[in-house]
């Protein structure tokens, strides 16, 4: 995979990850909130048997390791949003409308919309696409 096929990638996965990390949020929240109690049943005898069922000793016992996970894939994605909004920095401000209808901002829009809002034909969209991608692989591709 190119460098260019690399960042384009990752600006494909930008509406992704600011999503993914609220949801992460609402994750980690449930899981702090999270008592899990639960009646035991009683039923009816089929044999002795010497499994021990600690299902909720496990679950209390795996909370901490949970919300762990879940806040490093936060912090992952945080960090590659960051890293994109930096790049984004360096462009000039017609590339970065550009990028930023065409991968930033949702719904995304088509090369013949984003050349309709900008006032520009749609290669000269695709251009500037080129030339924003290439000055930010840089930035992202280290």
């Amino acid at each position: 995979m190119t460098d260019y096929e690399k960042v384009q990638m990752m600006l494909d996965s930008y509406i992704l990850w600011v999503n993914d990390v609220k949801n992460l949020e609402l994750e980690i929240e449930a899981v702090k909130n999270d008592y899990d109690v639960k009646a035991m049943g009683f039923n009816e005898k089929t044999g002795q048997t010497f499994k021990i069922n600690r299902e909720l000793e496990d679950r209390i016992i795996n909370k901490p390791d949970k919300i762990r996970e879940y806040e490093h894939k936060k912090r992952f994605n945080e960090i590659n949003i960051a890293k994109i909004d930096n790049a984004v920095q360096v462009l000039s401000e017609f590339e970065k409308t550009v990028i930023e209808l065409k991968y930033l901002i949702a719904p995304t829009l088509s090369w013949k919309g984003i050349a309709y809002k900008l006032n520009a034909g749609t290669s000269t969209c695709r251009q500037a696409k080129i030339r924003a991608i290439n000055k930010m692989i840089p930035l992202l591709c280290r």
